[in-house]
């Protein structure tokens, strides 16, 4: 290789290299480990961000509160164009925070709930309200459990959309009254408490009060499943 040639190659390694004006120290490096027309490097950067909020926290934190307050509606705005285009980001980012932080959450969530009793039954009986035949399967599935009978995972939903009318009365029901967990119960054909199964052949959805006047009886009337 000739000298010129040499020459050439070398100059052209040190134009894609550059000297930290913080770190010279650290010879010449990468220009992509600068921001473009900045002659500190990142990493120089970033500890003279870190070393100046420090240093002027409450004046940062104040401007910033002000800032927010004068312009509510655009970083508002801006917060859930954020939030909206890093949905991944946002959750990965929790999940990681949880388990490098989980005893400081349980211990945190212990405290909220001991110092707000009120609060966590209010919360309980909204959720157990809205979902009440997800409580309901649970709790008739572990009573089956325990008697020994057969037992199966019941998606209440289905049979709302199966059965079209009571079957201990023989009325239809309305649209609104097949999903309605006030109105209407999923009802165990053959009682739990009489061993019956826990079992999409073993229930049947019924009105709410026809359900209540059976109670743990076994009735004489069976379903026509299938509508």
């Amino acid at each position: 290789m000739s000298r010129r040639n040499r020459e050439n190659i070398e100059y052209t390694i040190l134009m894609d290299l550059k000297t930290c004006t913080h770190c010279p120290e650290n010879g010449p490096q990468p220009l992509d480990a600068f921001r473009p027309g900045h002659n500190r490097c990142r990493e120089c950067t970033k500890a003279y961000q870190r070393a100046y909020y420090k240093a002027n926290r409450e004046r940062i934190r104040t401007s910033q509160a002000r800032y927010a307050a004068e312009n509510r509606d655009g970083v508002q705005a801006q917060q859930r164009r954020w939030r909206d285009s890093n949905v991944e980001h946002r959750k990965e980012y929790r999940r990681a925070h949880y388990e490098a932080n989980r005893e400081d959450y349980l211990e945190q969530a212990k405290q909220w709930a001991s110092e707000n009793p009120e609060r966590i039954r209010e919360h309980k009986a909204k959720w157990t309200s809205r979902n009440a035949d997800a409580v309901n399967e649970k709790s008739r599935r572990y009573q089956a459990r325990k008697r020994g009978a057969t037992v199966e995972k019941l998606d209440y939903s289905l049979i709302r959309g199966r059965d079209e009318a009571c079957y201990l009365c023989e009325v239809s029901f309305s649209e609104a009254e097949r999903f309605d967990t006030k109105l209407t119960h999923v009802d165990h054909v053959v009682p739990i408490a009489k061993n019956g199964p826990h079992s999409y052949a073993n229930t049947a959805l019924t009105h709410a009060r026809c359900n209540l006047a059976k109670g743990d009886r076994l009735s004489d009337r069976r379903p026509q499943q299938g509508g």
